[in-house]
């Protein structure tokens, strides 16, 4: 009954289908995106502040060059990969 509806419906009444349809996936595509953008630069900055915060303590330059390396967590892996990307990229830039 579905099809034969629509099949039934004139040509402006489709556009305006479509359209509506195109939009309200854009309407919920942007704030999710602007979301997701918010939160990764959140955790860079706290990245950032972490990582300093371990220098500061001398910390973070032992347990990346010691032995503990294989014994680091996946959130210690993690702050190592986005300190090491955020300083290459503040001394290029």
């Amino acid at each position: 009954s579905l099809i034969r509806s629509s099949q039934n419906m004139p040509w402006y009444t489709k556009m305006v289908v479509a359209f509506t349809g195109a939009l309200s996936v854009a309407m919920f595509a942007l704030p999710v995106s602007l979301l997701t953008w918010g939160f990764e630069a959140e955790a860079l900055r706290c990245a950032r502040k972490t990582s300093r915060n371990m220098k500061r303590n001398n910390t973070f330059d032992t347990q990346i060059d010691g032995a503990s390396t294989s014994s680091m967590n996946s959130d210690e892996e993690y702050l190592k990969i986005i300190a090491k990307e955020t300083e290459k990229s503040e001394s290029a830039g």
